[in-house]
């Protein structure tokens, strides 16, 4: 009698199956979590409020255009796929297809915010600025058309060309606003936080 309750106490196969299931899909969600570059956008959007709250301004201004900024230009990078995807990272390459629309519809709503924000809040000219970054930022990583890839023609422009043009739309507001607050060493200081 003692052994049958054992042996019922043990897990059977079916709920193997649904255990391994629930992992599959929790692990699944949180691929596609990484894969969407949402993590990426959390931890631009948490360094730019930990260098506001150093420096003692409001960051609430700033957080929907660097949340939504790394979500579009990071988002709108990867619709185009590096050859060296496969071996370089292969998690984000075999979602690549299968996340395309989710990626889509992310890259539209970033768009809305970056336009929409600006235009609320202020100040209005920034989506000008936006708009002529994101000309730019379409081939960083790709062929410029007659031209060939700006890996080729400059490679120390290619790796910091992305990098660098986000860091001057994500830091410039705050950067400004501290200028104005508190001078500017204290922007000097934002901006260089903001690089690390």
């Amino acid at each position: 009698m003692i052994r049958a309750c054992e042996r019922c106490d043990q897990p059977g196969p079916a709920s193997e199956k649904a255990g391994r299931r629930i992992a599959d899909r929790i692990e699944s969600l949180f691929v596609t979590i990484y894969v969407l570059e949402l993590v990426g956008a959390t931890a631009v959007t948490s360094l730019g409020w930990a260098a506001c709250q150093i420096l003692k301004i409001d960051w609430t201004p700033f957080a929907p255009l660097w949340f939504a900024g790394y979500l579009f230009v990071y988002n709108l990078d990867r619709l185009y796929p590096d050859p060296a995807d496969p071996m370089n990272v292969p998690v984000r390459s075999r979602k690549t297809a299968e996340l395309r629309s989710a990626r889509i519809s992310l890259i539209l709503l970033a768009s809305l915010v970056l336009i929409a924000w600006p235009l609320l809040v202020g100040p209005w000219w920034l989506v000008l600025a936006m708009a002529f970054g994101v000309a730019l930022l379409q081939f960083y990583s790709r062929p410029i058309p007659g031209v060939g890839t700006v890996s080729r023609i400059c490679p120390i422009l290619s790796r910091s060309l992305c990098p660098g043009l986000s860091l001057a739309f994500w830091s410039f507001g705050p950067a400004w606003k501290t200028r104005e607050a508190s001078g500017s060493r204290s922007a000097s200081y934002f901006s260089c936080a903001c690089w690390l």
